[in-house]
């Protein structure tokens, strides 16, 4: 019996009869035995499709997300790896990582069909319960081995860390099977039986109604989501839910200030990575996130800055398999993040990334130290801004009403010429992905047609 099925058992034997899963749209509510009577069935299956699924890859794409909590759990009574695909990625794109990672098995939703592996793969441990996918440096995505050990600590991190005790409701409006709902949603349901509420829909005035129905307590989100509630004119944050918690893309000034001023909530920044789980948090919800500030590291995580000026980050949670990396006391496992920060007075703050640097002319340019200048303008909530290596254009995507008339003027007074986007284009919003970062690729694509060229007082520009 491997740790998650443990950790299972005792849920189960605590909170039998109460309620574990609710899905908005339909109204489905599982029990916690129901949910095991679910899981046993499909572990059942899986026995059914392989002679032995103890240590195969499992791959899935579920779009239901009780059955895809159930899947989950049937995978680790099997003992099989759970390669959970996001539902976002096409046919093509889920044959390839099929292939790539050799699974035995892979689950659509409706119908189950053999991979190209023959025999268990072997480049990953024995006690590997979970391959996280993420985007890689290349091409095709990154897989971050994890065993369920690890991911129990994140889990275990996140709720002390947070204060999320066992009556509370989690409000679920991200995806399951990426790091950040593994850790906040799915694990704590498992390992601490805390329920989870599925929303329907991600409209401001259903989702606050959502919350009102449900009495949900606590929900981690991204920023764009708070922005919606707290601009939509006709919501109303219900009392029940305490605690609204922010990841996955920046949380700006603005948007923390609006959801307070709009609810008397404060949003807590959280801030982790696919290899990590939980790194920091704003305890309080009252960090100076203009300054970079993230929030104290979280318990039992350990925080240093190197001599180069990366985050380096060592805890239980952070992955071990295919990581030579170890912390020299405790034997977990540290991992060097590509972002660069400091630590004052116990908190971490954080000044870029490491790898979003470009070079024109012989000058290091700095893409977030652009986009941070860039939404100081009180005007512009959002900006990404990327160097196009083959026309040696630096552009930026800004999410305004419209071009600020001062902006030419704003800019000058705060940027080198050498730093100062050329070509520029205006929306509302920037796209972003379901995991709520920016859509790198759709924000090139709309730079790459629309944007147009901005004339400053300079001619030296890139």
């Amino acid at each position: 019996m491997n740790a998650l099925i443990r950790k299972w058992t005792e849920t189960l034997k605590k909170r039998p009869d109460d309620w574990a899963l609710l899905t908005c749209s339909s109204g489905n509510r599982l029990s916690f035995t129901a949910l095991e009577a679910k899981a046993l069935a499909i572990a059942e299956r899986l026995r059914s499709e392989v002679a032995n699924p103890a240590h195969s890859i499992i791959a899935f794409q579920v779009t239901d997300r009780i059955e895809w909590m159930a899947f989950f759990l049937a995978t680790a009574m099997v003992d099989a790896i759970a390669l959970p695909i996001d539902n976002t990625y096409p046919p093509a794109e889920v044959e390839r990582v099929l292939a790539f990672y050799h699974a035995t098995l892979f689950f659509d939703g409706q119908s189950f069909r053999k991979g190209s592996a023959r025999m268990h793969n072997r480049r990953f441990s024995r006690d590997t319960g979970l391959i996280k996918l993420t985007s890689g440096s290349s091409s095709q995505p990154k897989a971050i081995p994890f065993t369920h050990d690890q991911m129990i600590s994140d889990a275990d991190t996140i709720v002390a860390s947070m204060g999320i005790l066992p009556d509370d409701i989690h409000y679920a409006t991200i995806p399951l099977g990426h790091s950040y709902g593994l850790g906040s949603l799915v694990y704590p349901l498992f390992v601490h039986g805390i329920p989870v509420v599925f929303n329907s829909m991600p409209l401001p005035s259903i989702l606050a109604r959502e919350l009102k129905e449900t009495r949900a307590t606590v929900m981690p989100t991204i920023p764009a989501i708070i922005r919606g509630l707290s601009e939509a004119s006709d919501t109303t944050i219900p009392d029940s839910l305490r605690l609204v918690i922010s990841a996955a893309s920046k949380l700006t000034p603005e948007i923390a200030h609006s959801f307070h001023n709009r609810s008397g909530r404060r949003v807590h920044n959280f801030y982790g990575s696919s290899e990590t789980g939980g790194i920091a948090y704003d305890t309080e919800g009252t960090v100076d996130l203009a300054s970079g500030t993230i929030g104290k590291p979280m318990q039992g995580v350990d925080l240093r800055i190197t001599s180069t000026g990366r985050v380096s980050v060592s805890s239980a949670a952070v992955f071990t398999c295919g990581n030579r990396h170890r912390h020299a006391h405790t034997g977990y496992g540290i991992h060097l993040m590509p972002d660069r920060g400091s630590i004052r007075d116990g908190m971490l703050i954080l000044s870029g990334r490491s790898n979003r640097i470009a070079k024109h002319n012989g000058k290091r340019i700095n893409l977030e130290q652009i986009e941070r200048i860039l939404t100081g303008h009180p005007l512009i909530r959002e900006a990404y801004v990327i160097y196009h290596e083959e026309t040696h254009r630096l552009m930026a995507a800004l999410a305004c009403d419209a071009l600020p008339d001062d902006f030419a003027v704003w800019i000058t007074e705060r940027m080198p010429p050498w730093q100062r986007p050329r070509y520029v284009h205006v929306s509302t919003s920037l796209p972003h992905n379901d995991r709520g970062k920016p859509d790198k690729a759709r924000i090139a694509h709309e730079l790459s047609t629309n944007a147009k060229r901005v004339s400053w007082p300079q001619s030296e520009t890139p």
